[in-house]
């Protein structure tokens, strides 16, 4: 990667992070006795995107080459599907009498 796409993600990710903590400062500001989790929700929810992310552009860069294995698995991941997909209907069926909180 070049180095001036290297330098606007670091850029980015002091942005990122600067905010999250200008938006907790913000939060205690507003609300000195009050629910110290909540911008550690939109912290860990905006964590969560951005592990997404990079694990999609992880994929593309690691993955979107042909293999010899390739071929291979693409007839082999129909079947997979078929069957996983049954046996969640069958587990949640034989879950179902246990009475398990949502």
């Amino acid at each position: 990667m070049p180095c001036r796409v290297m330098a606007g993600f670091a850029l980015a990710w002091l942005a990122f992070w600067l905010l999250m903590i200008l938006v907790a400062v913000q939060e205690n500001l507003r609300d000195p006795g009050g629910d110290r989790r909540r911008p550690l929700v939109s912290e860990g929810s905006s964590m969560q995107w951005c592990a997404l992310v990079t694990a999609l552009g992880f994929a593309r860069r690691h993955f979107n080459v042909d293999h010899a294995w390739r071929r291979y698995l693409t007839n082999a991941v129909f079947p997979v599907y078929i069957l996983h997909q049954t046996l969640i209907i069958l587990v949640a069926m034989a879950l179902r009498p246990a009475s398990l909180p949502d």
